[in-house]
């Protein structure tokens, strides 16, 4: 499950992954909120932030994952990842390769501190 953050103002978009994510946190939540935000502020800043909980992400909402970030490769100026499973900052390095955003991850309880990264 995706859920927004209190935190996220103006083009900074904060969200907690609990759970496993599934095909519809992507369609219900996570694309709608991005493509609103990108209209209204252009690139944004995003964090992620993997609870206890996380899970990781069905194979559906993987494939969401990899559409998403391939649409909107231009669209974010940084990106954080905290708490994020090994498999996860895997794909970060790699996607620090296909995307224009600076990626960084961030250990399990380090929210604050990637914040103050991602608002730098």
């Amino acid at each position: 499950m995706l859920k927004v953050l209190n935190e996220s103002n103006g083009n900074r978009l904060a969200m907690r992954a609990t759970d496993l994510l599934r095909d519809e946190d992507y369609e219900q939540t996570l694309i709608p909120k991005v493509e609103s935000l990108l209209k209204e502020h252009g690139k944004l800043r995003f964090l992620l932030d993997c609870d206890e909980e996380f899970r990781g992400w069905a194979p559906a909402a993987l494939w969401d994952d990899a559409k998403f970030g391939l649409k909107h490769s231009s669209d974010f100026e940084k990106i954080a990842l905290v708490g994020a499973p090994l498999l996860a900052e895997w794909g970060a390095r790699l996607a620090n390769h296909l995307m224009d955003a600076e990626i960084e991850t961030f250990d399990t309880g380090e929210f604050e501190k990637a914040w103050h990264w991602l608002n730098q």
